[in-house]
């Protein structure tokens, strides 16, 4: 066990949620311009 592993850890787990946060943004815009390119 290294001195700080926790706070790396609740550091990660942060990075982590902010990055599927991203993701889901990204599925979102492109699932919107999809479908605006299928109504053309």
């Amino acid at each position: 066990f290294v001195p700080g592993g926790v706070e790396a850890a609740g550091r990660f787990d942060f990075l982590y949620s902010d990055l599927i946060i991203v993701v889901e943004r990204v599925r979102i815009c492109s699932a919107s311009a999809s479908n605006l390119d299928e109504e053309k």
